[in-house]
């Protein structure tokens, strides 16, 4: 007698990028999740967020990243899903109690990239061209070093954004490298902005799964797909985000990353919305660092940067 095959449901927005990686995960996790007798097969389930609704406003102003997750979390607590697929850069750093991130992925290259219409330099750009982002973290570093540029609002899937973009609405648009890459978008005139330039959004170019604490199977399965070295990098970021109480109305940005001898480097960034007033910090090299190691070395650089700003940086 046939066992009755058993469905695992991930729960993914709609867009082209989220699809795509969620069925990475899928691919991943094929074969990893351990049953003593039933057969399984993994499912995508598309649900549809705040964040796709509300598309013509910035997400600073009606909500923050919340938007995205938050009837995906739903989802999860009612055990409609039993796994979550995000970017990771779009969890809040505060999530439901009963829920967890569960596993991260390879990171993706984290940088930014800027594509253009016809210039290919961000200091190139003519004077006063309209650059579309609504992303504080990039509004404020692009503004310190060119404020002559006009910001405008930008929204929608990668794709809607780049066809916008050639369709004149802007000059210049400002999008994650990691995005680009997944989705296999060949672009005309672009380029990718250094870290010294731009520094990335914590978790920037990182795939996350997030399950419920309780569901001790799939976690257990989803740590075969871990990547540690990811792990460690975006724990340190997370907890300089946490320690500055960050939201997405905030521009904070952060990097951890391990170099080629294996040393690990983090720096971080808050600003003054629109870029008028930026501070930095960089951490010393450290090698053969934990998980813990690294949660210990953002919260260090939060305080770092909190003694230098003091407590009412963004308010």
């Amino acid at each position: 007698m046939l066992k009755k095959e058993k469905i695992i449901k991930i729960g993914t927005r709609e867009s082209p990028l989220a699809l795509v990686q969620a069925e990475n995960v899928r691919k991943l996790l094929n074969g990893k999740i351990s049953f003593s007798k039933n057969r399984y097969s993994l499912e995508l389930l598309k649900i549809k967020t705040s964040a796709d609704k509300f598309r013509r406003k910035p997400l600073y102003k009606i909500g923050g990243k919340a938007l995205f997750t938050k009837e995906i979390d739903q989802a999860l607590l009612t055990k409609k899903i039993d796994i979550a697929v995000h970017s990771l850069k779009d969890i809040p750093t505060i999530i439901p109690r009963s829920l967890e991130i569960a596993c991260v992925l390879k990171r993706e290259n984290p940088k930014d990239i800027l594509i253009c219409n016809s210039d290919k330099n961000l200091m190139t750009l003519k004077k006063g061209a309209r650059i579309g982002t609504s992303s504080v973290r990039r509004i404020a570093q692009v503004l310190n070093i060119r404020p002559d540029l006009k910001i405008k609002d930008l929204r929608g899937n990668i794709q809607t954004r780049i066809k916008n973009l050639y369709s004149g609405k802007y000059d210049a648009i400002l999008l994650a490298l990691a995005g680009i890459k997944r989705l296999g978008i060949i672009l005309k005139n672009s380029s990718i902005l250094s870290t010294r330039i731009v520094l990335p959004a914590a978790g920037q170019g990182t795939i996350a799964v997030v399950c419920r604490k309780d569901n001790l199977l799939m976690k257990r399965a989803l740590r075969n797909i871990n990547h540690l070295d990811t792990e460690k990098c975006i724990a340190a970021e997370r907890a300089f985000l946490a320690g500055l109480d960050g939201s997405c109305q905030s521009p904070i940005a952060a990097l951890g990353c391990f170099n080629s001898k294996g040393v690990f480097l983090f720096n971080g960034l808050v600003s003054k919305l629109r870029g008028r007033e930026i501070h930095r910090v960089k951490m010393n090299p450290e090698k053969n660092i934990s998980l813990k190691d690294a949660k210990i070395i953002g919260r260090r650089a939060a305080r770092k940067i909190k003694n230098r700003t003091g407590k009412h940086f963004f308010d």
